[in-house]
């Protein structure tokens, strides 16, 4: 299948890649792809090639919805967002699009393999033309399974997870970033317009970070998911530490010893509980984290001298 222009039509195939942490998702379709309500943060990280990546992923969108998937066994269910169906060694993830009677998609995989096709419904279709749906959730989902070592052969072996999805911001200081750790409403996007315009610091992210674990080291990884200051930065830099937020009425920083730090690390990880393959791996990867990493508490007040101690 020849990679064409989002507009551009070669035979019947088409095809555009999302790229997000050195992993290239390479979406291709019989029909034109279209960006249709894509947010402006995936600017970065989307277009006609792939670059910066040393994993694929191909990504299949076929128009028709997935017939008889709600029969299959109900492994997790995320409200009206999305749910996991198995079958056997199948995978299926459908998305309702918030009351969409019909789910807007189905994606379709078997762990291990790197191809996922996309089953798209009618709301996705028009005349010649199919609307992309690897954006928020799925393109987060996707990356969980296969940074987890749940999809694709990126990490070597299947079921050793090579890296994480965390809740975090991300700032980047004299060539390594630093992660701003905090649950929803922890301070992650205050703390980020607090730093913003600071000399030598360059904000990546102020939701969500990808960390990958590459030789013996850590690496951050900006994402595609920003948060309420709406940063989202397609930049990687070694990881020099965490600093997990808790808003109060003094500024203080103070570390924190392995076992504590992984306790505040496990809830701002996305681990997938509901793949009992995965999860030990991705445990493992946040306790090297936890444990390699320097670790601290930041205690913090929303003002101006909270932004210049952090900046210190």
């Amino acid at each position: 299948m020849l990679c064409v222009g989002l507009h551009k039509k070669f035979t019947m195939d088409y095809c555009t890649h999302l790229t997000i942490a050195g992993v290239d998702f390479k979406i291709e379709s019989a029909l034109e792809i279209v960006n249709t309500f894509f947010p402006a943060a995936y600017g970065e990280f989307s277009g006609d090639v792939a670059s910066g990546h040393d994993c694929a992923i191909v990504v299949e969108l076929v128009a028709g919805a997935k017939e008889g998937v709600g029969d299959l066994e109900r492994c997790f269910d995320a409200g009206d967002m999305w749910s996991l169906f198995r079958d056997g060694e199948r995978r299926f993830v459908t998305h309702t699009g918030g009351g969409v009677e019909a789910p807007m998609w189905c994606a379709e995989f078997v762990p291990g393999e790197a191809r996922v096709t996309v089953h798209c419904g009618e709301v996705l279709l028009s005349s010649g033309s199919i609307a992309n749906p690897v954006r928020y959730p799925l393109d987060q989902i996707l990356m969980g399974y296969v940074l987890g070592g749940g999809l694709g052969k990126c990490g070597g072996e299947r079921g050793k997870a090579f890296g994480i999805l965390v809740h975090t911001a991300g700032v980047v200081c004299n060539g390594k970033m630093w992660l701003l750790a905090g649950k929803s409403r922890a301070g992650k996007s205050t703390v980020s317009r607090l730093l913003r315009g600071r000399a030598g610091v360059e904000l990546i992210s102020d939701d969500r970070i990808a960390v990958r674990k590459e030789g013996d080291n850590f690496t951050g990884y900006g994402t595609p998911w920003p948060g309420e200051a709406k940063i989202a930065v397609n930049r990687s830099a070694p990881l020099a530490g965490i600093l997990f937020l808790e808003q109060s009425p003094e500024n203080r920083i103070s570390g924190l010893g392995g076992g504590e730090a992984f306790e505040r690390l496990m809830p701002v990880t996305s681990v997938p509980w509901y793949e009992p393959e995965l999860f030990p791996g991705v445990m493992d990867l946040c306790g090297e984290l936890a444990e390699e990493l320097p670790m601290f508490r930041l205690d913090f007040r929303p003002d101006e001298d909270a932004g210049e101690m952090i900046a210190e």
